[in-house]
């Protein structure tokens, strides 16, 4: 029988034991979240536990398998019983810092990130945050922000140009959605699933047409459509995005999230195997040898950890692949 085990670090202070644990996790979202109810002693020691102060959560079954699944900072203290500490990855800089600058010329989504990255960190004695290497070069004209958030600024920078952004530890990506693979894990259904709450949906069956159009500083419009002409229309708009091939990049990674054979839900695991957003989950069915095994992006998990055992709550996005292999982690 496996051991679960744990360490804690909330500033200068180590804990191995703790209540409950949540992570929610989602390469949706810049900012992933973590939830600790401390044993009720720790109540007394409250006044030890600062907004603001570092936080790293490690899970582990003892000699099998340890993992740091949370690295962030105390963002809301709760001095209930049991105590309560709501906890922010790097995100809770980004929104501790204002942004105010102005590119005259032309310049790129990765040169304004990088400005407002180094700003956070200019102003901040926390860990730096860094770039992630795989930035796309997307092109923009003379570009403003004012008077916000380091958080809003990436915010409108992910919802304006249709990107993804998000942290792993304190390396932020930013570029398209699914442009980044963080590794694999197996799923057999019939041996590391608890449970699952899937369907198996084929694309002939899903009729969507995705139409991206983006409006230039001039007011122009540039559209892109792709998928069935018939099919319900789902309109994405960007703003600013001049180079029809990027739009089209854009509307085919939309397509692919709407439009497979596969698998749509989730399922229920241990907290072995490890599981983050951005890796590819490889599944297999024996009970279903009608369909097809495949391998999906994972969108987002939420893992639970405490006194009742661990669980990870696995979300499948788009199909990368049909396969007929079996690969379990």
């Amino acid at each position: 029988m496996f051991t679960l085990t744990c360490q804690i670090k909330i500033g200068d202070i180590t804990l191995n034991q703790i209540n409950d644990v949540k992570i929610e996790k989602s390469w949706r979202n810049l900012d992933d979240k973590a939830m600790l109810k401390l044993p009720r002693a720790h109540r007394l020691l409250s006044e030890n536990f600062e907004v603001g102060q570092p936080v790293a959560i490690t899970l582990a079954y003892e000699g099998v398998q340890s993992k740091v699944e949370f690295e962030g900072y105390v963002k809301k203290i709760k001095p209930n019983v049991p105590l309560v500490l709501e906890c922010e990855d790097p995100t809770w800089l980004l929104r501790r810092t204002h942004i105010e600058h102005v590119w005259k010329a032309a310049t790129t989504v990765k040169e304004v990130v990088t400005y407002i990255v180094d700003q956070v960190n200019s102003e901040s004695n926390a860990t730096p945050i860094t770039l992630s290497g795989d930035i796309q070069e997307i092109k923009l004209d003379k570009y403003r922000i004012t008077g916000v958030s380091a958080a809003e600024a990436i915010n409108k920078l992910k919802e304006s140009y249709g990107l993804a952004a998000y942290f792993r530890g304190h390396e932020l990506y930013i570029g398209m959605a699914y442009g980044r693979i963080e590794g694999r894990v197996g799923y057999h259904m019939a041996r590391n699933v608890i449970k699952n709450n899937l369907t198996f949906r084929r694309k002939e069956d899903v009729k969507v047409k995705v139409k991206a159009t983006s409006i230039t500083k001039d007011n122009q419009t540039l559209t892109v459509e792709l998928g069935d002409a018939k099919g319900d229309q789902r309109t994405l708009f960007f703003y600013n995005v001049t180079d029809e091939k990027v739009l089209k990049e854009m509307a085919e990674t939309k397509l692919g999230e709407l439009k497979f054979d596969g698998y749509e839900g989730n399922i229920s695991t241990f907290l072995i195997p490890y599981a983050t957003p951005g890796m590819t989950a490889v599944i297999t069915d024996p009970d279903h040898p009608d369909l097809k095994n495949g391998s999906y992006v994972i969108d987002s998990v939420t893992t639970t950890f405490g006194m009742r055992g661990a669980r990870r709550k696995v979300e499948l996005g788009a199909l990368i692949a049909q396969t007929n292999e079996s690969d379990e982690t």
